[in-house]
């Protein structure tokens, strides 16, 4: 299996899915299809990226399904000496480029994605973000231009299920036919009546 067939999931995704395109109520196939990717091999994510996510309100859906579905091993553990040595070159590379402001080199050393970049750079894996890069961007550092520098791949197709199509093997049609939204309508479940 090549690398870019493996993922590595940022908050950002799984939010956006939830709030935007298969709420919990509406696609518990696409939920499911995250797992069975995962017990694949193909999707992961680590775990600043869970600390991320459980700071949400504790009767979210994501909360909730970090806490009561997903195997602990979704989230790969950032404590291993190679995975924390590329997070420091990550982490030197921004906070010694002169382009970014430091307000924007701190919120970016502090946060999840020098991990989440360093995880890319160990693993060969491909990092799922909705964020687009900016290479001119003083003010905020996005993903997708760190992981450039360093030639990790960065999925830039929105919305998420692009990501997750693209490793159809991982995936069930039947899974994803309960709901097929469409931008302009609204979620609705779809019948399995004839």
């Amino acid at each position: 299996m090549s690398p870019s067939s493996n993922y590595l999931i940022d908050s950002d995704v799984l939010i956006t899915v939830k709030n935007r395109y298969y709420a919990f109520p509406v696609c518990p196939g696409f939920w499911e299809s995250v797992l069975h990717g995962h017990s694949r091999g193909h999707l992961h994510s680590i775990d600043r990226v869970r600390q991320e996510l459980l700071k949400g309100r504790e009767d979210d859906d994501l909360v909730r399904w970090v806490r009561q579905s997903v195997p602990p091993n979704f989230f790969l553990p950032g404590d291993g000496g190679e995975v924390v040595a590329a997070c420091r070159e990550v982490i030197s590379w921004v906070t010694h480029h002169p382009q970014y402001q430091d307000e924007a080199k701190a919120k970016f050393a502090g946060g999840a994605d020098g991990w989440l970049i360093a995880h890319g750079v160990i693993t060969g894996r491909t990092v799922a973000t909705n964020e687009q890069p900016r290479p001119e961007s003083r003010s905020v550092i996005k993903m997708p231009d760190v992981c450039h520098r360093f030639n990790v791949q960065s999925n830039l197709k929105t919305p998420f299920p692009c990501c997750i199509r693209s490793v159809s093997s991982t995936i069930t049609r039947a899974s994803l036919q309960q709901c097929q939204p469409t931008p302009s309508a609204p979620l609705k479940p779809q019948s399995n009546a004839a």
